[in-house]
């Protein structure tokens, strides 16, 4: 199926199966950018990282999470109302959102 997207826990290499997983970014790590870049606090401007794992693999946790759950993303036709959505967040586009979904493409295209 060439729309079928393959989430990789980066924690143990294993492809994550309906509800076993997520992807989660840090808040406190949202919060702090939303200072240095929109209240002029002191700090460095970084791309916020998405972090694709198991529920079960998730130790530590990714701090203040806010998540969405990878059976919420099986495949490339969902993606379009998923970015409609992020892009709603004045966050969306320090994250590195494209580049995880690239990654799930290729696994899915190896599969």
């Amino acid at each position: 199926m060439g729309n079928r997207l393959v989430w990789i826990c980066e924690i143990c290499g294993q492809s994550i199966q309906g509800s076993e997983g997520m992807l989660a970014l840090d808040q406190n790590k949202m919060m702090a950018q939303r200072d240095v870049r929109h209240l002029g606090n002191a700090g460095t401007t970084e791309t916020l990282r998405w972090h694709v794992r198991h529920d079960r693999c998730d130790k530590p946790p990714v701090p203040n999470p806010y998540t969405i759950c990878c059976s919420q993303l099986p495949s490339l036709d969902t993606i379009p109302e998923w970015r409609r959505q992020l892009d709603s967040k004045l966050w969306a586009t320090w994250t590195d959102w494209d580049e995880v979904v690239a990654q799930a493409v290729a696994a899915g295209e190896r599969r």
